[in-house]
């Protein structure tokens, strides 16, 4: 991507230090939510996906697993059958596996517990559609962010056959749950 006019348009001068300012937070977003987006296209130990590479400024990104699956627990691991509720028909499925993060000071190393982010920022349920992270973590008002979930978090997936069922919007960037 280049010539980023728009993200520096309301500055009087694009080279500015607040305009500097603006972009380097903006980049620093960026290199924090790409490799949690595109985690498992990033991943090459991630199967079934096309792997891709991406670099900011050069710098290419590496893939944030935030279920840190080597140091994890899987405490619970379901693939459920959404049917229409009109007519039973099958929708599609949802693959959905929580894990329980180690504490902290069991790590098998302090930088590898950094790289965790452990806080309540980072608990919840992860949504996924068609490998690519399109919202979370949240609970979906489920339970409230408290520091006894901080290691507790949950990939919740499935593809396009489900959008409908789901209200996936056409930037796939919401996902707005019903009861029938």
């Amino acid at each position: 991507m280049e010539k980023v006019d728009r993200l520096i348009k309301h500055y009087a001068s694009p080279n500015s230090r607040h305009a500097q300012v603006a972009i380097s937070s903006v980049v620093r977003d960026l290199r924090e939510a790409l490799p949690m987006i595109f985690q498992r296209f990033l991943d090459p130990s991630y199967p079934g996906t096309p792997k891709v590479e991406i670099s900011v400024n050069d710098e290419k990104l590496i893939a944030w697993n935030p279920f840190v699956p080597k140091e994890s627990s899987v405490v619970g691991k379901e693939t459920l059958q959404i049917e229409n509720p009109e007519d039973g028909t099958l929708l599609g499925s949802i693959d959905v596996v929580a894990y329980v993060l180690p504490r902290r000071e069991d790590f098998v190393s302090q930088e590898l517990a950094r790289q965790a982010r452990i806080s309540n920022d980072y608990q919840g349920i992860y949504v996924y559609r068609e490998n690519r992270l399109i919202y979370g973590p949240n609970w979906f008002n489920l339970y409230s962010k408290e520091p006894h979930f901080s290691l507790i978090r949950v990939s919740f997936s499935f593809n396009h056959d489900l959008d409908r069922a789901f209200h996936i919007d056409i930037k796939k960037s919401q996902v707005i749950c019903m009861k029938h």
